[in-house]
């Protein structure tokens, strides 16, 4: 007769490649420790501010935006005709 056993990841042996993670996470003692990299790395000369921000950023991007423009662009009339010729395709 064959048992099954379940493990769960999150508790079960895992070869000791992994720790069990039985309190809270501080993010903001990862991101001091980042940070404190980042300031290394620049101090090193490993990489250039400009090579940091890049790495850093949400979005990236070769280009910097310098400013976004959320005002409206057409006219109500040239969204009707847009909407009507998409509608029609």
């Amino acid at each position: 007769m064959a048992v099954s056993v379940q493990v769960s990841l999150a508790t079960g042996r895992n070869d000791g490649r992994f720790t069990e993670v039985n309190e809270a996470i501080d993010i903001r003692l990862i991101e001091g420790r980042q940070r404190s990299e980042d300031l290394r790395r620049l101090a090193a000369g490993e990489v250039t501010p400009e090579q940091l921000q890049r790495e850093n950023a949400i979005v990236q991007s070769a280009a910097d935006i310098l400013k976004v423009d959320f005002s409206p662009k057409g006219t109500d009339e040239q969204w009707a005709r847009i909407i009507s010729d998409l509608e029609r395709d």
